[in-house]
């Protein structure tokens, strides 16, 4: 069995944030897709952005709990990032 590397773990964490997070991220996260840190902040920036719903919007309840998913999914996914860094790795 073949052990995984530093490189396939932050790829990893990276494809299930894209997926987590959406297409737009996807599109405006292409530089730092091998940096999750780097991807996260810029996703969690764009998310903000994107939260500035008018509160007489019909859907702005369902927009916004759609932004605290995301920002929780961002926090979590923060969590597993800073795990790959603390994590000792064999060369």
């Amino acid at each position: 069995m073949t052990q995984t590397t530093d490189w396939e773990y932050r790829n990893a964490l990276s494809e299930v944030a894209l997926i987590v997070l959406g297409r737009k991220v996807a599109l405006k996260t292409k530089e730092v897709r091998n940096n999750p840190k780097a991807l996260l902040d810029i996703a969690e920036q764009s998310i903000r952005e994107d939260a500035s719903v008018p509160i007489d919007d019909p859907d702005f309840q369902l927009k916004l709990k759609q932004v605290a998913r995301k920002l929780d999914a961002i926090e979590s996914l923060r969590v597993l990032a800073r795990a790959l860094d603390e994590f000792a790795w064999e060369a």
